[in-house]
């Protein structure tokens, strides 16, 4: 680059600078650099994404009852008991004062999401009301809410899968053979141990399994339409539907591809780990063009699982570098820290209440240490990220590769990334071979489900202790494969030592703030 070339750079930066400067100045206190950086680069009339922190504040007094469904006191039940939760519910349940989310609206803001559990509420604002929204009382700090595009494109393979013939259950070895005839979705299931838990009479049952994915275009795929599916919602266009409105595109082919991986079912052809479970869908990714999302749909989207009572969420997405023009407000990798980024938050928060997350370490590939490639939430302690392998056991060299920032050691476990079986987005009765972190994800998370329903008594550190004791790495984790791959066997017969019964019941109280 020439002399001239970089002064002029370097003036606009030094503008630039200025400008979010003098901008901070009028917006002094509770604007923070990042936002005053972006807003001073927007006329009074243009809309800027905000997070505000705000003070939670309430005289009135909340029942469990009020707040939750009878399965989610249920599930918090063993926390209380595990000593995790001082009660059934806690003061992050408990809803903002209506009277200040009214002031918010009134300062101009068209919220997006009350995350109550996070103390945050996510919205847009014109600039010119900055000031105004600032200046509420209850207003702690007002942040940049910052887009995100996708991770590392996952190279799907879009191959017809051949079905297999109906006639004879593939055999294991010696004189074992199946219950069940698993088609080319058998050697996915076999690496980890699925089909002799299956064999055991184990397929989900009982255990309510959460899917954020960027919608599910093809519920009336036919390896979906004997799933048991108890809810749904849009997080990005605010609606009960999951079909993009748009599904003449490529839009929620993603979604159907991991929920047929973690709990498909057609004989012959595929098999979920998790069959058996019932499952809520969540929409938290809008995949328009380049239009990008926000990680606070991943946030209000834990915080509705937990009230319906999900016992496990899966989750193929995952957060590090911003779209532009935010690319200066990346997470770098010393952020991902398992308390920094909201999704990380949330998903710290959802193992507190007794939800298992897995999610998807990313598909960034390799980098020199003490560096890693996560994504959020899959840095957070009590989250199970899931890394990659070929069907050979070797590591797929797109999985991301930890440690978590602090020094913790993930992925926590692995499972097959490349050539998984999968429902196509867009044909009923159609099968592709997809590569991705967001397809050994969901393979993982249908373990995590039988092994609740072998004990459903099982907090969410338990499940992800009993995943990495009994994978194959586990004498001695890494930065590559963490503990190692995934054995379903293994895990359900270690979960089964343990206590199988749940805690005695816990009397619910009231709270009041």
């Amino acid at each position: 680059m020439n002399a001239p070339v970089k002064k002029i750079i370097a003036v606009i930066t030094l503008l630039l600078i200025m400008s979010a400067a003098a901008f901070a100045q009028t917006a002094a206190g509770k604007i923070t650099a990042r936002l005053a950086a972006s807003a001073a680069e927007k006329s009074d009339d243009e809309t800027v994404k905000v997070m505000l922190v705000l003070e939670r504040k309430s005289d009135k007094t909340y029942t469990p009852e009020a707040l939750l469904s009878a399965r989610a006191i249920k599930r918090r039940e063993k926390m209380v008991k595990s000593g995790v939760l001082a009660a059934i519910i806690t003061r992050e349940d408990l809803p903002f004062d209506p009277q200040d989310l009214a002031a918010i609206e009134a300062a101009g803001v068209r919220i997006r999401h009350a995350l109550k559990s996070l103390g945050r509420v996510s919205g847009e604002v014109m600039k010119k009301n900055l000031a105004r929204v600032e200046a509420i009382a209850a207003v702690k700090s007002v942040d940049l809410l910052v887009s995100y595009p996708r991770l590392p494109d996952e190279k799907n393979v879009e191959l017809k899968v051949q079905p297999v013939p109906q006639a004879a259950p593939p055999s294991l070895k010696g004189n074992q053979t199946f219950s069940i005839n698993y088609g080319s979705s058998l050697g996915q299931l076999q690496q980890i141990g699925v089909p002799e838990v299956h064999n055991l009479g184990l397929t989900g049952a009982g255990v309510l399994v959460a899917n954020f994915d960027n919608g599910f275009r093809l519920p009336s795929h036919e390896s979906l339409v004997t799933m048991t599916i108890v809810a749904t919602y849009d997080f990005v266009d605010k609606k009960v539907s999951v079909v993009p409105n748009n599904p003449s595109s490529g839009f929620g082919a993603h979604g159907t591809n991991t929920l047929s991986t973690v709990g498909g079912y057609k004989e012959g052809k595929l098999i979920g780990p998790a069959f058996g479970a019932d499952y809520i869908l969540a929409r938290t990714e809008n995949d328009s063009s380049e239009t990008p999302f926000e990680e606070d749909n991943w946030a209000a989207a834990a915080a509705w699982a937990d009230s319906i009572g999900a016992d496990v969420i899966t989750s193929s997405l995952g957060y590090t570098d911003f779209d532009a023009p935010y690319q200066n407000f990346t997470y770098s990798w010393q952020e991902l820290d398992g308390k920094t980024a909201i999704s990380t938050k949330a998903a710290v928060r959802a193992a507190q209440v007794g939800i298992v997350v897995c999610n998807s370490a990313g598909n960034g590939g390799s980098v020199s240490a003490p560096a890693n490639t996560l994504g959020a939430p899959s840095d957070a302690d009590t989250v199970i990220s899931v890394g990659g392998v070929y069907s050979s056991g070797v590591r797929w060299p797109q999985s991301s590769v930890g440690p978590a920032a602090d020094g913790r050691i993930k992925p926590d476990v692995v499972a097959q990334s490349s050539g998984v079986v999968a429902a196509s987005g867009s044909d009923p009765t159609a099968y592709n071979s997809l590569a991705g972190t967001s397809f050994s994800c969901p393979l993982t998370a249908g373990v995590a489900a039988l092994v609740l329903e072998a004990n459903p008594g099982l907090t969410p550190v338990q499940v992800r202790d009993i995943l990495r004791q009994t994978a194959s790495n586990a004498a001695s984790p890494n930065r590559e494969y963490g503990w190692g791959i995934v054995n379903a066997l293994a895990a359900v017969n270690l979960a089964q030592t343990l206590s199988a019964s749940l805690p005695e019941a816990v009397a619910p109280r009231a709270f009041t703030l």
